[in-house]
């Protein structure tokens, strides 16, 4: 079965890392390729290297016309029994491409729960999502959404429900004890103290994912306990941000706050954590809440997306958008004792390796891929 990608674009991000998984752990029958409409990205250049093969139609600006040309002779050449398209661009674009280029089996990938404009989708999105609504009862085969959370607001939105597929993502279960000379390495160069209570998150620096609001969170916290640090990892979480640092000048502490950026290694980062925290406004299924909880790094959750469910009751969720629950869940969870902490991460990672391993996911997605050739009379 060949099983062609296309994707918006190959930067870091939770449905570049889940197609990164999906096509390098598949079984042997299975052939993916990749396309990119906008660059390669360090994603990109990662799956070239694990011999997976990846073009970039590089449609921006004014050459749309011709890439969208480029897009069809491409899905012509690589002749997929199936087709995916990752997020809106892809799913409308790569849609009607593929169907152009005489593919019938298409799977279309919605990765977004919260569809406000402003807070979770910017106006180009909102076109493309209206545009989908349209399209969605005539294009694809099926509709696979990421979170219970996106399927109904985007049936909400129009999508045809008949369609919908639901499949969470899967995660990796890293040995802990591997990667602990890392995480204390992290702390070291970071200058946090061994013996410190470290609260973490994770993520884009975006107003939806709210690293404001969780740096605001953890200040009552610091300044009622010295041995407190925090730490931001991700893009944009850098010192020569001006809204985060304004943040972390009002904190009172800020000598506690370590911004780490973005990083390849962020199972050792997030092992460093005493505690995960995702302060988020809006998500689909939170990629970063299922590596801590794999790490066996206990996690509270504002109750975004798919969060709840994913962390099930081996997490704290609190209600988004609200401080004082977030400030007060924060100073709840680090006063406990660390051997309580402990056993949270542990349900948390058995909690994983129960419902949401990668080979899980990979499972359900080829699943679907077959059937959707065997309704075509392929199978």
């Amino acid at each position: 079965m060949k099983l062609l990608h296309i994707i918006t674009g190959l930067g870091t991000g939770g449905a570049e890392i889940m197609l990164e998984r999906l096509t390098t752990l598949s079984s042997e029958d299975v052939r993916h390729e990749v396309i990119s409409l906008r660059g390669m990205g360090t994603v990109g250049e990662r799956l070239r290297t694990a011999g997976i093969r990846v073009t970039s139609i590089d449609m921006i600006g004014l050459s749309m016309p011709l890439a969208f040309i480029r897009l069809v002779s491409a899905i012509r050449r690589s002749r997929p029994d199936v087709v995916q398209t990752w997020m809106y661009h892809s799913d409308v674009i790569g849609g009607l491409a593929a169907r152009i280029a005489g593919v019938r089996s298409i799977a279309w990938g919605v990765r977004t729960a919260d569809v406000r404009l402003g807070i979770s989708l910017k106006r180009g999105t909102i076109l493309m999502l209206r545009a989908g609504a349209r399209l969605s009862r005539t294009l694809p085969q099926r509709i696979v959404y990421v979170a219970e959370a996106a399927r109904r607001s985007h049936e909400g939105e129009g999508y045809d429900p008949a369609k919908s597929v639901v499949i969470h993502n899967g995660f990796a279960l890293p040995d802990r004890a591997t990667l602990a000379t890392a995480a204390a390495a992290i702390r070291q160069a970071a200058g946090i103290p061994v013996d410190a209570l470290l609260v973490g998150t994770a993520g884009t620096f975006t107003a939806q994912k709210n690293q404001v609001g969780f740096v605001a969170a953890c200040a009552p916290l610091m300044a009622a306990r010295l041995d407190v640090h925090v730490a931001l990892i991700g893009r944009g979480s850098v010192a020569d941000n001006p809204v985060l640092a304004e943040a972390i000048a009002a904190s009172g502490a800020p000598e506690r706050i370590h911004l780490l950026g973005e990083r390849r290694d962020v199972p050792a980062c997030l092992i460093a954590l005493d505690l995960f925290c995702l302060a988020s406004r809006g998500e689909g299924f939170p990629n970063v809440v299922g590596e801590a909880m794999a790490v066996a790094t206990p996690v509270l959750v504002t109750d975004v997306g798919d969060a709840a469910l994913l962390v099930g009751d081996t997490g704290t969720v609190v209600p988004a958008d609200d401080a004082y629950a977030l400030a007060s869940a924060i100073a709840d969870l680090a006063n406990l004792p660390r051997g309580a902490l402990t056993e949270r991460g542990s349900a948390a990672r058995a909690r994983i390796e129960r419902h949401f391993t990668m080979t899980q996911a990979k499972d359900r997605y080829l699943m679907l891929y077959r059937s959707l050739l065997a309704e075509r009379g392929r199978g």
